[in-house]
C-alpha cells in the first residue's frame, strides 16, 4: 500500500481519537454547571405587617377666650405639668408675633449674658468645644429622623452656643457688650410698645402637650384596652371625625399609649409565641422606625376566631403623638448569623466513624441539612443549622453547639456556596 496513503489513514483516525477525547472532556466538564456565592454575615429580622390603631389617653384643652390669637410657649411634645401655662392670648395676630419677637430676643440677650460671665473662667480648649458641636450635630440628625423636633431644635441652640463660646475661647470676639446693649435697647423699646395679654392657658393634667388635634380622640377608650374586639377596631375607624368649638391643643396624660391591631387566628398563635417580650414597632408613613413595644394582650372569643394584638409603649416624639392609625410592622425577633440562598440548601446523608461503649469503631449515617461548598476543584458538602428564611435567603447559626451538628462542621464567612449546579455530590471533583 502506498506509504502516503497509509499516512493518510493513521491522520485521520488520530484526528477522529483527538475528537471523541474532546468530546469526553466536554461532556465531563463541570465547571460550566457550577454557579458559586460567598456566604456573609447578616441580619435578617422576623416581622409581621398589620393595621395599628393608636390609642392613647388625651384630654383636650379649651379656651373661653378662642377669638383672640394664641401664642403658644410651648412646643409639641414638650413635658407639661397640671396647671403650667402652654399659651397666651392676644387681641390680635400683630400682638402675638411681637411677644414671639420679645420672647426670642430674651432668650439670645440671656445666652450672650451666660458666654459673658463664664468667658474669663472658660477651661475648655477648641478641641473639646468641635467634638461638642459634632456631638449636637449628630443628636440633631437622629432627633429629626426620629421626629423629635423640639429636641432637634434645643441641639441646634446649643451649636449655636458652642460656636459662640469658640469664637470668645480663640480670641476672634472680645466680648458681646455691643450686642447686649443693642438686645437689651430693642427689649425696652418691645416692652413699652406690646400690648397685655388677654390671659394664659394653662394644661389640665400632666403630661406631653400637642397643638395637633386629629378628631378622633378618645373614640377607642384607653381604660378598656383588655376588651376590645375586631368589630370594635372597624366601628372605631368608620367613626365620623369630631369637630371641636374651642379647642387649642390636647395633653396626652398616661405613661402608657397602645397599638391596637386586627389579627387572624394564625397570626395570633404566632404573636402569642412573644407575648410579654419586647419587639419593635415601624410605620414608614409616619416616620417611625424601631419604637419599643410590648405585646401585653391578644383579645379574642376562643382560641380559634380571629382578634385584637394590643401593644403597648413608652417612647414619645411628635410622630407618635399625632399619628392615628396605618399600616405597621411588628418586628418580632431578629436573627444574625451566616446568609446563603434558600436554593443553596440541600439534604445529604453524612457518615462518621464513632466508638461503641464497648470503644470499637462504627460508622453512623444521618441525613442531614447542609450547602455544597468549593475549595479549589473540589466540592464538599458542609452541614448548616438554619435559624430563620425569609425573601429567598436563610440565616444559618454562625458557631452551633457541639450538641446541633452531626458532622462537627459548618460552613464559614466568604465560603464559596453553590448555587447551580448538576449532580453535586461530597468530594466531586471540578475542572
Amino acid at each position: 500500500m502506498d506509504k502516503s496513503i497509509i499516512r493518510r489513514i493513521i491522520i485521520a483516525l488520530l484526528s477522529v481519537l483527538l475528537l471523541v477525547y474532546v468530546i469526553y472532556l466536554l461532556s465531563n466538564a463541570s465547571f460550566k454547571n457550577i454557579r458559586t456565592e460567598s456566604a456573609t454575615y447578616s441580619t435578617m429580622t422576623e416581622s409581621l405587617d398589620v393595621d395599628g390603631y393608636f390609642i392613647r389617653s388625651e384630654t383636650i384643652m379649651n379656651s373661653k377666650n378662642i377669638g383672640g390669637v394664641i401664642s403658644y410657649k410651648m412646643e409639641d411634645t414638650d413635658k407639661v405639668s397640671k396647671g403650667e401655662k402652654v399659651a397666651e392670648v392676644y387681641n390680635s395676630a400683630e400682638d402675638a408675633q411681637k411677644q414671639a419677637e420679645l420672647q426670642s430676643l430674651e432668650q439670645q440677650l440671656a445666652v450672650l449674658k451666660e458666654l459673658e460671665s463664664s468667658a474669663e473662667n472658660l477651661s475648655v480648649t477648641p478641641d473639646v468645644i468641635d467634638e461638642n458641636i459634632s456631638t449636637y450635630l449628630i443628636d440633631m440628625a437622629i432627633n429629626k429622623n426620629d421626629g423629635n423636633l423640639s429636641k432637634s431644635d434645643e441641639s441646634i441652640d446649643q451649636i449655636i452656643y458652642n460656636i459662640n463660646e469658640r469664637q470668645v475661647l480663640t480670641g476672634k470676639v472680645k466680648d458681646f457688650s455691643e450686642k447686649i446693649s443693642e438686645l437689651e435697647s430693642k427689649i425696652d423699646k418691645m416692652k413699652s410698645s406690646s400690648s397685655k395679654k388677654i390671659s394664659d392657658l394653662t394644661a389640665p393634667v400632666a403630661g406631653y402637650f400637642t397643638s395637633e388635634l386629629d378628631g378622633y380622640e378618645n373614640v377607642l377608650n384607653i381604660k378598656n384596652i383588655d376588651s376590645i374586639m375586631p368589630e370594635d377596631l372597624n366601628k372605631a375607624k368608620n367613626s365620623s371625625k369630631k369637630t371641636y368649638d374651642n379647642a387649642v391643643g390636647k395633653v396626652v396624660s398616661d405613661v402608657f399609649w397602645y397599638v391596637a391591631c386586627p389579627v387572624t387566628s394564625e397570626q395570633a398563635i404566632k404573636l402569642n409565641e412573644y407575648k410579654d417580650n419586647q419587639m419593635t414597632l415601624t410605620m414608614q408613613s409616619a416616620s417611625l422606625k424601631n419604637i419599643n413595644v410590648t405585646l401585653v394582650s391578644i383579645n379574642r372569643k376562643d382560641s380559634k376566631s380571629d382578634g385584637v394584638a394590643i401593644f403597648r409603649g413608652t417612647d414619645m416624639n411628635e410622630n407618635l403623638l399625632s399619628v392615628r392609625s396605618g399600616t405597621i410592622a411588628i418586628n418580632m425577633n431578629s436573627y444574625t448569623g451566616i446568609s446563603v440562598p434558600e436554593s443553596a440548601i440541600h439534604q445529604d446523608t453524612i457518615t462518621i466513624t464513632t466508638e461503641d461503649k464497648n470503644g470499637k469503631e462504627k460508622e453512623v449515617s444521618k441525613k442531614v441539612s447542609g450547602v455544597y461548598v468549593q475549595y479549589g476543584n473540589e466540592i464538599n458538602f458542609k452541614e448548616v443549622v438554619p435559624l430563620y428564611s425569609d425573601s429567598g435567603f436563610v440565616i444559618c447559626k454562625q458557631e452551633p453547639d457541639d450538641d446541633e451538628l452531626f458532622s462537627g462542621s459548618t460552613i464559614k464567612v466568604y465560603d464559596k456556596v453553590v448555587v447551580e449546579g448538576v449532580d453535586l455530590y461530597d468530594g466531586k471533583v471540578i475542572n
